[in-house]
């Protein structure tokens, strides 16, 4: 019930919102403006954190989808295959990927999210918390953990929950926002009064800025890392037009079969 109730608002709101100034590869609405939900804050501009920047008319007002959100849809769908017959562990599961990707049941999906109850519109959203997962080794061939890792207190533990609940060849999409010219990830788990963790870390509820070193951390947890380029999976046309940032790589680490 609540879900057709989620897709009857989304219906009203396509007729609400309609016009031809945007359009939104993922839902297929056309639209006549996008919603800018991006913080501007001085940390993020002073640390130059990609990911992080400050984007004007950014999110669909359909699906929610973001230039990150939009990146993930573009790696995913050039996949192949896609996730077809893959099992799928998604962390704060984003309605537009859910909605286009994993609400056709063609691979076995998982959802989690620390707060289950806020996910109204995907049925079967567990609660996971991913410095602790209730799942045994090796049980996704794919994980999907988009912009969270700078919220979880204990990122070391749950990077190696993550490698250790991804099966031997399996791959996890883990973005977060990241400051190339920080060598070393900025934290301190002693802040805990959300103004200064805004002041600190760009957004009340992080918990750090990562930096360059982000891409060892994972390897400590044992994963292989690779960076895709923006350039790799979107169009020129496109990065000008800010369906992807062009700034920001994708980071996709593997498991060795």
């Amino acid at each position: 019930m609540l879900v057709a109730k989620a897709n009857i608002r989304q219906a009203i709101k396509r007729v609400y919102y309609f016009g031809f100034k945007y359009h939104c590869e993922i839902c297929g609405a056309n639209t006549r403006f996008r919603h800018t939900y991006s913080f501007d804050h001085a940390i993020l501009r002073e640390l130059d954190v990609v990911g992080g920047e400050y984007v004007e008319n950014d999110d669909c007002p359909i699906c929610f989808a973001n230039a990150r959100i939009r990146l993930v849809y573009k790696y995913i769908t050039k996949m192949g295959t896609g996730l077809r017959g893959h099992r799928v562990l998604h962390v704060a599961t984003e309605r537009a990927l859910y909605s286009k990707l994993f609400s056709n049941k063609e691979c076995e999906y998982t959802p989690i999210d620390f707060a289950p109850d806020r996910y109204n519109y995907i049925p079967g959203v567990q609660f996971g918390d991913i410095s602790n997962l209730q799942f045994d080794d090796g049980s996704f061939d794919f994980i999907l953990c988009n912009h969270v890792l700078e919220h979880v207190p204990e990122d070391a533990a749950a990077m190696r929950e993550l490698y250790r609940v991804l099966a031997p060849g399996g791959r996890a999409v883990l973005q977060v926002p990241l400051s190339y010219n920080l060598t070393h990830t900025v934290e301190d788990p002693y802040i805990t009064d959300p103004t200064e963790m805004e002041r600190r870390f760009g957004q009340f509820d992080h918990v750090r800025i990562y930096g360059r070193d982000y891409f060892d951390r994972l390897r400590s947890a044992g994963f292989v890392v690779e960076q895709i380029p923006s350039a790799e999976l979107a169009t020129p046309a496109e990065m000008a037009a800010g369906v992807v940032n062009g700034r920001e790589n994708l980071t996709v680490a593997h498991k060795a079969g």
